[in-house]
């Protein structure tokens, strides 16, 4: 039995350009997109549309509860460039505010049983080739049920952060985070993590390029009451992944399912040899390195 039509002027579905959005790669967008996903929130929950466009932000927003935040993407994107290029097609999320301040409030906040999905996430302030500037976390999960998928953050300083965030689920996201890929803490019921692919895609300009290999992080668990993570990939970044002990550390679970690390070709054989091996069996406190 075929699905029926989404009906596009039903409440449950509505365009983010009826709210004054405009993907011209100059307006700001951020009260639109507040408004509409407000309006979306009040009526009972269901999806805003960003249609194909470059839209800027010079503040951040919050998808309320029962709403979903999506863009153009069925499926994960890529946009490779190695320079420093801007997207072009699809819908593009272009976040300037907090230039230089990563302890700001995150980009996009995701509200319980919320979601966003479908988009690339573009910060058109970012540096190119040379030390990068700090920007706040892109998405932040802030409530339990919350969803991330189909997602390219092609140059977050920040990327995903899960925090007290039951039953997130994190799916079919890439790009080239800059310190931080995903953090998750605080979980106090199974979160899943699966087909998230790091890669060096935006710049590989040398003096940025250096300063996440020398910096960078792919993913950070810290407390999590079971986490599954299945089919993750990180290249051309410091530390693939580390593990934090904390309280109550008996009670915490990682499984850490096909999980892929992959290091420039002049680690590897420490990564294979020494690394991963010795840092999962000793010396777990504080941290555990891989």
């Amino acid at each position: 039995m075929k699905a029926p039509a989404i009906d596009l002027n039903a409440p449950s579905y509505v365009n983010v350009t009826q709210y004054g959005a405009k993907g011209d790669g100059q307006a700001d967008n951020t009260q639109a997109f507040q408004t509409a996903l407000t309006a979306m929130g009040n009526a009972g929950g269901g999806i805003v549309f960003v249609p194909h466009g470059l839209y800027k932000f010079t503040g951040s927003i919050t998808i309320p509860i029962a709403v979903t935040l999506e863009g153009v993407f069925q499926s994960v994107m890529s946009t490779p460039s190695w320079n420093g290029a801007a997207p072009t097609s699809g819908s593009v999320l272009m976040p300037t505010a907090n230039q230089g301040n990563a302890n700001a409030t995150p980009f996009i906040t995701v509200s319980h049983n919320a979601v966003v999905r479908g988009v690339i996430i573009y910060h058109p302030n970012q540096a190119v080739n040379t030390t990068p500037i700090a920007f706040p976390w892109s998405i932040s999960l802030n409530g339990d049920n919350t969803a991330v998928t189909d997602i390219e953050l092609l140059n977050s300083y920040l990327g995903i952060k899960a925090v007290n965030a039951a039953r997130h689920y994190i799916a079919r996201v890439q790009g080239q985070p800059i310190k931080t890929g995903i953090l998750v803490d605080q979980i106090y019921d199974i979160g899943r993590i699966e087909d998230v692919h790091w890669n060096p895609w935006w710049s590989t300009q040398p003096v940025f390029f250096n300063w996440i290999l020398d910096n960078g992080e792919a993913f950070i668990f810290a407390r999590a009451d079971w986490e599954y993570v299945l089919n993750t990939f990180a290249y051309d970044i410091k530390l693939a992944i580390i593990l934090m002990i904390k309280e109550m550390v008996l009670q915490m679970g990682i499984f850490l399912e096909l999980v892929q690390i992959v290091h420039r070709l002049v680690y590897m054989w420490k990564l294979l040899k020494v690394q991963a091996l010795k840092s999962l069996t000793v010396n777990l406190p504080p941290s555990v390195v891989v």
